[in-house]
């Protein structure tokens, strides 16, 4: 699977390579040159976003399983994602990571708010909400209710309730200090937030894809 940056990478390394004669190159970044434009022209972040992620052809049309609204939806979120950085593979490891999470899990909202509700028929009861869990968000309770599933699915609720853990974190990183009653900024280890979302990210996009087929 290529995306953009890919097939741009792949044109400085022909520039740069003196082992293939002129007409090769020619012939090669010709070819390069028009899948970069078929690229350009569809622009649809949303399946740009997702196949970088995981890394191969998306098997699931999910325009046509979304509805307009939703896919577009999911598409703006995409979008950020990839003007924050424009290929998974170099996700920051600093405080843009934190944004970038931020959309990035409302681009996973959309897919399992619409596999819980217009796939499974279920809801998201608050009466189940209670207790322990009466401090459950809207967000937390969607992933809850994945996790209430079987397995694998319920999986997917667990990979997205420690991304969303990661994700409050970094917004909500003030700390108190006890005595002096001091509020200060506490600096977060990037580089292994980085690395768990790296790994919990992709399978869980990976596993959506499974579970719409």
């Amino acid at each position: 699977m290529m995306n953009l940056g890919n097939l741009n990478h792949l044109k400085e390394i022909l520039d740069s390579d003196n082992n293939l004669s002129t007409k090769m190159k020619s012939i090669v970044s010709d070819l390069v040159d028009e899948k970069i434009i078929h690229l350009s022209d569809s622009a649809d972040t949303f399946i740009i976003f997702y196949e970088d992620v995981i890394q191969k052809d998306l098997s699931i049309q999910f325009n046509q399983v979304l509805s307009e609204q939703d896919y577009t939806g999911t598409s703006e979120h995409a979008r950020v994602c990839l003007t924050l950085c424009n290929e998974f593979r170099n996700l920051p490891k600093d405080v843009k990571v934190g944004a970038w999470l931020s959309d990035a899990l409302k681009f996973i909202d959309y897919l399992i708010l619409h596999y819980i509700q217009d796939i499974r028929n279920d809801t998201i009861n608050p009466d189940d909400y209670t207790g322990d869990k009466s401090n459950y968000g809207e967000e937390r309770r969607r992933y809850d209710k994945m996790k209430s599933y079987e397995k694998p699915i319920s999986n997917a609720g667990s990979w997205l309730e420690d991304l969303y853990g990661i994700r409050n974190r970094v917004q909500h990183n003030t700390t108190v200090d006890r005595k002096s009653g001091k509020h200060a900024l506490k600096l977060l280890n990037y580089n292994q937030i980085q690395k768990t979302i790296s790994e919990k990210y992709p399978m869980t996009l990976n596993l959506i894809e499974y579970i719409y087929k």
